[in-house]
């Protein structure tokens, strides 16, 4: 019973009323999880030039195993 209340009293604390006023500041690009679609493609670019391939989105590595 008691950790059924402290994960409603949690999960109860997580949930705030943001004004209009402080929307416009959390809307901004900077405040997004999500990256830039431009940027995105630009980093996709680089590094299929830097690979030589395409597909190139996974684990870093040189290929020959030795990440």
């Amino acid at each position: 019973m008691r950790v059924f209340v402290v994960v409603l009293v949690t999960a109860l604390s997580g949930c705030s009323f943001v004004s209009p006023a402080k929307r416009a500041t959390l809307s901004k690009r900077c405040m997004q999880f999500q990256e830039d679609g431009d940027e995105l493609v630009l980093e996709n670019h680089l590094i299929d030039s830097r690979e030589g391939s395409s597909g190139a989105r996974g684990a870093r590595g040189g290929g020959c195993g030795c990440n």
